[in-house]
């Protein structure tokens, strides 16, 4: 039987476009388990084994949608809640993320750029950072350019089904995240610099403000807990710890292909980075372009979103790389896109010169990853092993009280030790954030003197940091130490009451 030359070559580029998410897995499953589970993942890891019920009430008092942690609740039904299955998701989010931009180019240029800019995907450092992080930054990039996709589907066949699902997928990152709303922004600058075949703005189109509306109803029941998030603005206070300066945008572009912070690297790098993104955006811009203007509308996703933030967080900090993620994912295939319409030679020196920084980049990544020091996850295995009945767990600093009591097999809740007075109403401000998941038994849970626990526990399990200079001294009259692990920084140093320390 002989095969005809068409299906041979589908053959061909289904095994390509296999190969190339093969690779993306590989990528973003290797060292997945390496991070300890820290602040942030092990809050949507302890939120998302509550109720879907708690989950929405909890996530009204912090600072995001609802959605991730529904989605991360039923997840860990099916796949358990170690580090491997919670992060899973995301990972699983940023492999189907690679293939959806090679979709999305193949309608925007050629076959030629697709396979360009899966391979750019796959292997682009920032893209599999947050592919390994039990976080809602990897799901928002995979709806966000899939709603992109399906809205060059309508432009470009006019057909509603595509708006229709262009509207859920919206929806759906809204619900995700509040950042969505700057795809949206990028978006309708696209549209209203886009006409139809017969010469009429496609942002004014009757079907783009009726799904718009549909938006609007969908979102109305969340809207009354966005208003009431917005009181309490401390809870993102620390986003002013990272001013916005003129150098912000380049450190992001350079941020995005090394995952480097080096101060003096994103001066000069960065500078040379953005010049040459700047340059392949003029590329593509230039190219003979297709009706419906495809290059305005990647070019729009991928680079309004982060001059608006940057412009905002002028007045309002709130330029953080990882809220931004969605739209640096797009810059691969502005590459692709560019190298495509460039000359043989000029094609194959930007995508290798890409390719070369993303692998100088993933090896910075994963061997900042590999290095020692912090391990609660090492420390909590050998205290949950050495627990005793009759001890206690403190921990000594907010930003590891939730990895610890991830981490915490017990069966015996940690005690926090702050100053923060227990309000078990809710109604303090100190009660929304991640404490939110704890304030109902901060009467019980939130410790001043650890010497009151001497009253109710034999030994006593302190969870500390002593490198840090946010690490307070804990006062432990009362105790004596008889114990100490230790794995990098941190320490597990064992107390007990006098009476009980010789016997």
């Amino acid at each position: 039987m002989i095969t005809s030359p068409s299906r041979q070559g589908s053959g061909a580029k289904a095994c390509v476009v296999v190969a190339i998410l093969l690779v993306s897995a590989a990528l973003r499953f290797h060292q997945v388990t390496l991070p300890v589970i820290w602040l942030d993942e092990a809050f949507s890891v302890l939120l998302s084994r509550l109720s879907p019920g708690e989950i929405l009430f909890h996530t009204a008092r912090d600072v995001h949608p609802p959605l991730y942690y529904l989605i991360l609740h039923y997840w860990m039904q099916g796949f358990g809640s170690d580090a491997l299955a919670v992060r899973s998701l995301s990972v699983c989010a940023g492999i189907a993320t690679v293939g959806v931009g090679m979709l999305l180019t193949r309608q925007l240029a050629s076959w030629r750029a697709a396979v360009m800019a899966g391979v750019l995907m796959a292997f682009f450092p920032m893209g599999i950072r947050y592919s390994q992080e039990a976080r809602m930054y990897a799901l928002l990039g995979l709806l966000l350019m899939t709603a992109v996709y399906m809205l060059w589907l309508w432009v470009s066949r006019q057909r509603k089904v595509y708006l229709v699902a262009y509207c859920l997928l919206m929806v759906a990152a809204l619900y995700t995240h509040y950042f969505a709303v700057m795809g949206a922004l990028a978006n309708w600058v696209y549209l209203s610099l886009t006409r139809d075949a017969q010469g009429k703005v496609l942002a004014m189109s009757r079907a783009w403000w009726v799904g718009h509306v549909a938006m609007v109803v969908a979102y109305l029941p969340w809207l009354p807990t966005l208003y009431r998030q917005m009181d309490h603005r401390e809870l993102i206070g620390w986003i002013a710890l990272h001013p916005t300066t003129v150098m912000s945008v380049p450190r992001s572009f350079m941020q995005a292909f090394t995952m480097s912070k080096d101060a003096a690297l994103a001066g000069m790098f960065g500078v040379l980075l953005s010049i040459s993104l700047l340059l392949v955006s003029l590329r593509v811009l230039r190219r003979a372009s297709k009706p419906g203007q495809p290059d305005v509308l990647l070019l729009s996703y991928c680079f309004v979103p982060v001059l608006v933030v940057w412009l905002v967080s002028y007045a309002v900090p709130i330029y953080i790389d990882r809220y931004l993620l969605f739209a640096l994912l797009a810059l691969p295939l502005v590459v692709a896109i560019a190298a495509d319409a460039s000359p043989k030679r000029t094609l194959l020196l930007s995508v290798v010169g890409c390719l070369l920084i993303e692998l100088t980049g993933l090896a910075h990544f994963y061997d900042y990853q590999a290095k020692p020091g912090g391990d609660v996850a090492t420390v909590m295995a050998q205290v949950n092993e050495q627990w005793r009945a009759g001890d206690a767990l403190l921990s000594d600093r907010k930003r590891s009280y939730l990895s610890i009591e991830y981490y915490n097999d017990t069966g015996q809740p940690a005690f926090f030790f702050t100053a923060i007075q227990p309000d078990t109403t809710g109604k303090a401000a100190t009660t929304y954030g991640t404490l939110t998941l704890f304030y109902r038994r901060s009467d019980v849970l939130y410790v001043a003197n650890p010497q009151d626990l001497t009253k109710h526990y034999k030994r006593l399990w302190l969870i500390t940091d002593p490198s840090s200079p946010y690490t307070p001294q804990v006062p432990v009259d009362g105790w004596e130490k008889i114990g100490e692990l230790v794995e990098g920084s941190t320490k597990a140093l064992l107390f007990a009451v006098p009476e009980q320390a010789n016997r």
